[in-house]
């Protein structure tokens, strides 16, 4: 069980990386205003989305496993850790 939610992150991740890809070279080439604010919007809103996925799948299909709580702690810091450096990787690269 726990390697599925792993996956399942992973595979979070991978989207996250995906959409902001794909969202901020819209966004930014769009806007010829302030590029940091956009910049810190588009990854706000993908990373939230993301994230909400993670935990409706912790609280649905995790309810009744044999994942223990701290397991599923353990993993929601992992990915909130990776989601963070993800978004400032991005901000740096489409900010230089």
């Amino acid at each position: 069980m726990e390697n599925t939610l792993k996956k399942f992150c992973r595979i979070k991740l991978d989207t996250i990386k995906l959409h902001l890809d794909k969202e901020l070279k819209k966004e930014i080439t769009a806007s010829k205003l302030d590029k940091s604010h956009k910049c810190d919007e588009v990854i706000e809103k993908v990373i939230t989305e993301q994230y909400t996925g993670i935990l409706q799948y912790m609280l649905k299909d995790y309810a009744h496993s044999k994942v223990t709580i701290d397991q599923k702690a353990d993993m929601m810091s992992e990915f909130t850790r990776s989601a963070l450096t993800l978004a400032d990787d991005f901000k740096k690269q489409y900010l230089k």
